[in-house]
């Protein structure tokens, strides 16, 4: 007699999946909540709450920058990576009569140039390699404080997060180094500067180098941040330091576009995890009702059909197992609904 079939199956146990996945989203969605809400209630420095944001309005100082090609000037930050136009590997695909993958490669503007000896392709691999002659890392003022509240505290400006209307600039042509006489093109937030005319051309020479910058220009005035007061540093408080022009009212103004975002982001999610529960329960529900269905039948059993099913060593080891795996995922996805919150805490992303 063939021993009974008692499991989840292949439905049951995406089901699980689907419901656990569903049930950590809508954990996501509530701390994402939570995170909001915290930084609204940032307090002033005078309330020495040290399980809440502070948020600190004063005067922004530091000292001067300097980049690749930019001359010292009185800069936030200065962007700047070196490129050449070296060769790269692709992958293209045909599709026709069957689909045909073939791999090859062309010169390319690459902040990081590979050596063609590592290509797939065996014809790509005889190619020269083109390296650049510096390299060139974003810039932040070492010096930099803030003067308000009534105290005098470090900022790391690297650290913080500006808001997306705040953007990096390309600097001016009087701003660099060659000043009028640089080649240069714009592309986006950033000034291309060019080592030579020839490279800014439509097919530049193999090997020729350019350097893509754009800077933070310094703040005038009041600036407003919001963090965590440690010694004498203004840090990350939860992952997260804000900053922007201005009072608070009006770094929230200069935020309030990625909060109401972040606000429709939460509700979506939760609407997906919504839909999502319904759907793993109903997946799992399948094979559920099967599982006691062959309960009700192993308690009917004859001792007859429960020895043989013994004997054959198939049966009560098949039930134990599949019955097993069975609370283990439901014990899974209820472990899930602690564990979600624990995971994620602390971990803000918007004001």
């Amino acid at each position: 007699m063939s021993s009974p079939k008692i499991g989840l199956g292949e439905h049951g146990w995406w089901g699980l999946f689907i419901l656990w996945a569903a049930v950590g989203y809508a954990g996501l969605a509530g701390e994402e909540q939570r995170a909001t809400t915290l930084y609204q209630r940032a307090k002033p420095l005078s309330a020495n709450d040290p399980t809440s944001p502070v948020v600190v309005t004063g005067l922004l100082s530091h000292g001067e920058l300097v980049g690749g090609e930019v001359k010292p000037g009185r800069y936030r930050a200065v962007l700047q990576a070196s490129e050449v136009y070296a060769w790269a590997e692709y992958e293209t695909t045909t599709i026709g009569q069957g689909q045909t993958t073939k791999r090859l490669c062309n010169l390319q503007w690459t902040s990081t140039p590979k050596d063609p000896s590592t290509f797939s392709s065996s014809e790509c691999r005889t190619q020269p390699l083109f390296k650049k002659s510096r390299e060139l890392a974003d810039e932040w003022p070492k010096d930099a404080s803030l003067e308000g509240g009534g105290r005098q505290l470090a900022i790391d400006l690297s650290e913080v997060e500006w808001p997306l209307l705040d953007k990096p600039v390309p600097p001016k042509l009087s701003e660099l180094i060659r000043g009028e006489a640089a080649i240069t093109d714009t592309e986006g937030d950033s000034l291309l500067v060019y080592a030579s005319k020839d490279c800014r051309t439509e097919t530049p020479a193999a090997g020729c180098e350019r350097v893509r910058v754009s800077v933070r220009t310094a703040l005038e005035g009041e600036a407003t941040f919001i963090g965590k007061v440690d010694g004498d540093r203004l840090t990350k408080f939860e992952d997260t330091l804000k900053g922007s022009a201005g009072n608070k009212d009006a770094l929230m103004a200069a935020f309030s576009f990625e909060s109401s975002f972040d606000g429709l982001e939460n509700w979506l999610l939760r609407m997906a995890s919504f839909a999502g529960i319904w759907v793993g329960l109903a997946l799992v529900h399948r094979p559920a009702r099967h599982l006691l269905r062959g309960i009700r039948k192993l308690a009917e059993a004859s001792t007859t059909i429960f020895v043989v099913s013994v004997g054959s060593g198939l049966g009560l080891v098949a039930v134990l197992i599949r019955s097993l795996a069975v609370l283990l995922g439901f014990g899974l996805v209820a472990a899930l609904i602690v564990a979600s919150r624990a995971a994620v805490d602390g971990k803000p992303r918007s004001v």
